[in-house]
């Protein structure tokens, strides 16, 4: 009997993301830089746009941008994420199939997640589009983040397995494979791989060919492309299971670290 396709994303969304949580994260780092409260938010290399839906439940007023290439991840998110969309927020939403190299209307926050922006490889390209997220931000008020990972366990071969118990899907495996690294071009590849009850192994769900940037180079670009400031959010907390992510200079040595650069204009 030939297997029904598989849902990916819906694993992906269950193993990765965590979009309420991320919402209210962003809003946090926004406040901590800006004093302020953001309303306007343009998630670019949205995917399914599920942080963007997110985001206009949040206040009454907050509108979302939500800018990709493919396709498949935008239908996805309008048939699940939009779902759970009132009629006031529906409005509020603006998903195009658009390339993140655009100058858009001016918002208040601009995010590039899941490490997205490593998929550009070359210096130009990343400076090119974070000038043109400079130019898409309220000038005075505007900040883009972007989330970078780094440590031992992003350059290194090997398979990282975790098991996910979800009431939607029950429980399965899910891998994040390094399977090459270059130290000279920082060229770096990796797969996602689940493992699921019934139907046995999925190896390559998903693939990603990125060039592993570095927080310093990050800075220098944004500084380059004309954002009068950087920060950088750093997760100080001292248990592995908490967080809080703080404005800081200093960040310690970690197996596997995620932080978040933001260039403020």
């Amino acid at each position: 009997m030939k297997k029904a396709p598989l849902d990916k994303y819906a694993y992906y969304i269950e193993a990765v993301q965590s979009v309420e949580h991320d919402a209210w994260l962003y809003r946090d780092f926004f406040r901590q830089a800006r004093k302020s409260e953001p309303r306007s938010l343009r998630e670019d290399f949205c995917g399914t746009h599920a942080l963007s839906c997110e985001w206009v439940k949040l206040h009454p007023e907050n509108t979302a941008l939500a800018l990709d290439l493919d396709p498949e991840p935008l239908e996805y998110g309008r048939t699940h994420a939009e779902t759970s969309l009132t009629e006031s927020q529906h409005k509020r939403l603006r998903v195009v199939r658009k390339n993140v190299m655009s100058t858009t209307r001016p918002v208040d926050l601009i995010v590039a997640g899941n490490f997205s922006f490593n998929i550009f490889k070359k210096r130009d390209e990343l400076l090119k589009y974070l000038k043109h997220a400079r130019k898409s931000l309220v000038p005075g008020r505007g900040m883009a983040v972007l989330d970078i990972t780094g440590g031992p366990s992003m350059i290194e071969l090997g398979q990282e397995p975790r098991k996910i118990r979800s009431r939607a899907l029950g429980t399965y495996t899910y891998t994040w494979e390094c399977t090459g690294f270059d130290p000279i071009t920082h060229d770096a590849h990796y797969a996602i791989h689940f493992d699921i009850p019934k139907r046995g192994p999925v190896r390559n769900a998903f693939t990603y060919d990125w060039r592993l940037w570095t927080i310093p180079e990050i800075r220098e670009l944004m500084s380059e492309a004309g954002f009068k400031k950087t920060v950088v959010f750093w997760d100080i907390a001292q248990k592995a299971r908490d967080e809080d992510y703080k404005i800081t200079e200093k960040g310690d040595p970690h197996e596997g670290w995620i932080a978040y650069v933001a260039g403020l204009v």
